[in-house]
């Protein structure tokens, strides 16, 4: 028989123990702010609902992030709206349009954005953890899966079932292979994190530096890689002062980054890079346009999305109808189409879903 060593004492100890995290005001995509633990088993970041499902327990008159029906009544997490709304100005132009029924609709979208960006940084960073020396962190359970009640909540599916945009960053990240990406130090660094203890990833690294009128300005590649499973692996870095040159600015461009798989060109995993800040960006006009809805089944329509330039943070609204989209809250380049599905609880048609389906994007709430 083995020896018994004592494990239990501080909670919080990083080597032996988990930790809860919640920062409500450090810029919440600082990966200088975040800890390195062996297990996070709670970390989080409130967002609204849907406009569609906060409707249905509120009046006209609610219709307001600083109106007291949420601020006191729906709001149980004390000044959590005034966190909300500070976390967004670090990142966008708080919502003003002078429709005040719109404006609480873009602050819905933007609170689910900021969401995705908080969580899902830190949920990233945990990812990349997995098998450095001094972490080796095991497991993260994010706070929180789903809602008990139309609220701002922390959570990633919402009272009916709905998903957030959250829960379709999750679903990314979480995935068995992930390439993610950070600022720090004047640097961007590119990991990729291999999940799957039985896999073994060959791969190329791609990356295009792209201006956000949809020209890319310039392409880097790395062939050959190879990553093991259960791995979190640093395959890249970048000064940012390399990337940016000349009249180039960070505000200017963006960088997308995936990785394909060795031999048949598979794209194993993709993602977006914002270096810049969004207050300062001029983002081009999106016009989204939806066509060529047809039934798959019951309860499932496919569809086309295109837009006339780059739309970043793309949310797709079914109003009414409860379900969830193949993907969500990404970005769409000029004239490209992307094939899309949605699937609903229950039986619907194609002009049930033409009629309730809207896109918003990011320049929309400008």
């Amino acid at each position: 028989m083995g020896i018994y060593v004592q494990r239990w004492g501080d909670s919080q100890n990083t080597t032996v123990g988990d930790i809860h995290r919640y920062d409500y005001f450090s810029t919440c995509n600082d990966v200088s702010t975040f800890p390195r633990p062996r297990f996070a088993s709670e970390f989080g970041f409130q967002s609204y609902p849907s406009f569609y499902s906060l409707s249905t327990i509120s009046k006209p008159d609610d219709w307001s992030n600083d109106s007291p029906f949420f601020t006191s009544h729906r709001q149980h997490h004390p000044d959590g709206n005034k966190q909300m709304q500070n976390m967004m100005a670090k990142f966008f132009h708080l919502p003003n349009n002078t429709d005040s029924v719109q404006q609480f609709k873009d602050f819905i979208y933007l609170s689910q954005v900021v969401q995705v960006i908080c969580i899902g940084s830190e949920a990233e960073h945990y990812h990349r953890l997995l098998s450095e020396a001094g972490a080796y962190t095991r497991g993260t359970l994010y706070w929180q899966l789903n809602d008990i009640w139309q609220a701002q909540t922390w959570s990633s599916v919402e009272y009916a079932g709905r998903w957030k945009l959250l829960h379709y960053a999750m679903r990314r990240i979480y995935s068995d292979v992930s390439v993610t990406a950070y600022q720090l130090n004047g640097s961007i660094a590119v990991y990729v994190t291999v999940d799957d203890p039985q896999m073994t990833a060959k791969y190329s690294l791609s990356v295009d530096i792209i201006s956000w009128d949809g020209k890319t300005v310039s392409q880097k590649s790395m062939p050959n890689l190879q990553s093991e499973g259960f791995t979190g692996t640093q395959v890249a870095e970048y000064k940012i002062s390399d990337i940016f040159q000349g009249s180039l600015t960070v505000n200017d461009a963006y960088l997308h980054i995936w990785i394909t798989e060795d031999g048949s060109n598979t794209i194993l995993s993709s993602t977006h890079f914002f270096p810049g800040n969004f207050t300062k960006i001029n983002l081009p006009s999106a016009k989204i346009i939806v066509s060529n809805v047809t039934s798959i089944s019951s309860n499932e329509v496919s569809f086309s999305l295109q837009s006339d330039a780059t739309a970043v943070y793309v949310m797709l609204d079914s109003g009414a109808l409860e379900g969830y989209f193949s993907d969500n809250g990404f970005l769409m380049t000029p004239n490209t189409v992307y094939s899309m599905t949605f699937t609903s609880w229950s039986d619907i048609s194609t002009q049930d879903f033409s009629k309730n389906i809207v896109t918003r994007s990011l320049v929309d709430t400008y």
